[in-house]
């Protein structure tokens, strides 16, 4: 079936729906009542909306891959398709996974999904286990006993909460991974725990019992965060940035808040090949572990000043020294509005006028 020849969109809905539905409609007599019912019958571009009527108790494993032109997107929402609310996949604590794969992954074939506004919860391993090329859009990776999510290689994640996992929140055994406006919070260890390859812009860190960020590498990789929070709560965080002591890679450091962690950032001793400006260090133990990594200017030494921090509202306050105070790079030359160091980017005249894609109410909710 072309592109052209699509079958869908389907529907789900856990609470009228049944199997044996066409599944080519909303509501009773219509849509189908399980993922997994979805997942056995989708083709490449073709979407599944699943109502958020659930939770859904099961795991929904991927069986056909997507293409590079075609990719399969479920979406999760509450009364209206595009409604942006999220329906929830819950693995009772008893499921090893709320979704994992069974496509084999070649030089020619990967996943290319796109999962939007989910809830994965409470699995007993990992919420989620796929591969490659995969994008996460608005989704909750929560309760796991081990990781929120694992994956490989070619995966994006933007405006995606990864909190209270018995391990970390994002785990990726591969490489070449985009994070934007998203959220680590309170996992038992890693934050986010990269092989190599990353880029991480306007993400916050909240409370993580290991690292905030902790990236392995291999000689020659690289690693990219710019305008990212870090909060250790307390010196609960021990590293803040652990760039790895045991591999050199091309690392850029840019706007970044590292606060109130037992070490801020770390690395191996490579000399000046980074890039590092502009960042916050603040109330850490040590900001730069050996003096192996550095923030060659515009480095900030006061206390950021967040709206409420123990509230989880890591925006800026009026009189916060990261106000301003970022590196514009060159497209704002001559502008006389500058940009912050941090994940929220002030929208008064104070700040740039410019608003991260991140943010979030109350800790946990996205708006």
């Amino acid at each position: 079936m072309g592109v052209d020849e699509l079958a869908g969109p389907y529907y789900v809905d856990w609470a009228v729906g049944d199997d044996s539905n066409a599944g080519t409609s909303e509501g009773a007599g219509n849509a189908w009542k399980t993922i997994t019912k979805a997942m056995n019958t989708v083709a490449a571009g073709e979407t599944v909306y699943v109502k958020a009527t659930g939770p859904y108790l099961e795991t929904a494993t991927i069986v056909t891959a997507g293409t590079i032109s075609g990719t399969i997107t479920f979406e999760g929402y509450t009364s209206t398709p595009g409604d942006g609310g999220q329906a929830t996949i819950d693995g009772e604590s008893t499921r090893s996974y709320c979704v994992t794969y069974t496509v084999p992954i070649t030089s020619t074939t990967k996943l290319f999904y796109e999962f939007k506004n989910f809830i994965f919860k409470r699995a007993d391993f990992y919420n989620v286990n796929v591969s490659w090329d995969l994008v996460f859009r608005n989704c909750r990776f929560t309760n796991a006993t081990q990781y929120g999510c694992d994956v490989r290689t070619g995966c994006l994640f933007e405006n995606c909460l990864f909190d209270n996992n018995g391990a970390g929140g994002l785990n990726v055994g591969g490489q070449v991974t985009t994070v934007v406006g998203c959220r680590f919070e309170n996992n038992t260890s890693d934050g986010a725990q990269i092989t190599a390859e990353s880029c991480f812009i306007d993400c916050v860190f909240v409370g993580n019992g290991f690292d905030a960020f902790e990236d392995f590498g291999v000689n020659g990789s690289y690693c990219v965060l710019v305008n990212c929070t870090i909060d250790g709560d307390g010196k609960t965080t021990n590293i803040g940035i652990d760039l790895g002591t045991s591999f050199w890679k091309r690392a850029a450091v840019v706007n970044c808040i590292i606060y109130d962690c037992d070490e801020g950032i770390d690395a191996i001793n490579q000399g000046t090949r980074f890039i590092s400006r502009n960042n916050l260090l603040n109330s850490n133990n040590t900001n730069y572990p050996g003096s192996r990594f550095q923030t060659f200017t515009g480095e900030v030494t006061s206390a950021p000043q967040f709206v409420d921090e123990a509230g989880g509202n890591y925006a800026l306050a009026g009189a916060s020294p990261a106000r301003d105070a970022g590196y514009d790079g060159y497209l704002l030359n001559g502008s006389d509005q500058l940009r912050d160091i941090g994940a929220i980017e002030s929208t008064s005249a104070a700040g740039a006028g410019g608003g991260a894609s991140q943010v979030l109410k109350d800790g946990s909710q996205m708006v």
